[in-house]
C-alpha cells in the first residue's frame, strides 16, 4: 500500500459569471450567429446557444 497521498495545496476556481457578463456573452453569441456566412459554423453556434445550462 502506498504511504503517500497527494494533497492539493492551491485550489484555483474560476469565478461565476455575473448576470451582466452572462447577458453580454449571450448577446454576442446571437450576433455572431446572425452575422456568419458559413452554414456549418452557424449550426455549431446555434447548438452551443441551445445548451440547457445556457437557457
Amino acid at each position: 500500500m502506498p504511504t503517500y497521498v497527494f494533497k492539493l495545496k492551491n485550489y484555483r476556481s474560476r469565478p461565476a459569471f455575473e448576470m451582466q457578463e452572462h447577458r453580454k456573452i449571450i448577446m454576442t453569441m446571437r450576433k455572431r450567429i446572425r452575422e456568419t456566412t458559413n452554414p456549418a459554423w452557424k449550426y455549431a453556434r446555434e447548438m452551443l446557444l441551445k445548451q440547457p445550462y445556457m437557457s
